[in-house]
């Protein structure tokens, strides 16, 4: 080979052979959690009202955490999380301190207003969140038949369960790890479900928040 066709021989661009694009890939993590006291440990009511072991079942709270990993903005049903940035997302009942227009689907409430039940143990299971499923995920919770929660047959259980099982698609853990939804909508079946599951941990962890917003009976997201 002479000098000329050397120089043009290295002059040419080369290319760095790729590998297949995952048309299916991780954008996060996902967890749902599970927090539920046993009945031995709820005080005595009043014998007029609900029995001790009623009370304690509908003591708990179920919800999912949602994390970015996906190294760009990704947006999670009515918000948008930067690279790293996590949300928890689940249904609240009309209390003391929530307004009955403002019951219903929440992003982190969580995070900073627990109620108490924070304290209470916990089972959760966590699964890598892949592109398919953020997006069966996100027509979950844009249903605008969602705007009234935490009826007797729709509880944070049910919402939690309904959010797990629709992220789920697309995941090779879709089979070991989907849930039933629970027929009482109590965090006790749930609980005890994902207590059968390989994998599962006990009082994770879970992200906090310095922000919180709901969204109204007209499917539109308010900032808290």
């Amino acid at each position: 080979m002479n000098l000329s066709a050397f120089a043009l021989l290295i002059a040419l661009p080369f290319s760095v052979a790729k590998g297949p694009v995952d048309p299916n890939p991780v954008v996060g993590v996902a967890k749902i959690f599970a927090f539920y006291e046993a009945p031995m440990s709820v005080p005595p009511v009043d014998e007029k009202a609900e029995t001790n072991e009623t009370r304690a079942s509908l003591t708990g709270h179920c919800f999912i955490q949602i994390r970015n990993t996906s190294g760009s903005p990704m947006t999670v049903g009515h918000v948008v999380l930067s690279n790293s940035q996590s949300v928890t997302i689940g249904a609240w009942p009309a209390t003391d301190f929530i307004d009955p227009d403002e019951s219903g689907m929440w992003y982190n409430r969580e995070s900073w207003d627990t109620y108490g039940w924070s304290s209470l143990e916990s089972y959760s299971l966590s699964v890598p969140l892949r592109d398919l499923g953020l997006g069966v995920l996100n027509t979950y919770l844009s249903n605008s038949s969602h705007d009234v929660y935490w009826i007797p047959t729709f509880t944070c259980a049910n919402f939690a369960v309904g959010s797990w099982n629709s992220l789920l698609h697309g995941s090779s853990q879709a089979y070991t790890h989907s849930l039933t939804n629970p027929s009482l909508g109590l965090p006790s079946q749930v609980k005890s479900e994902i207590g059968g599951i390989s994998g599962y941990s006990v009082n994770a962890s879970y992200s906090t928040a310095s922000w919180s917003g709901y969204v109204n009976q007209s499917g539109n997201y308010v900032a808290w």
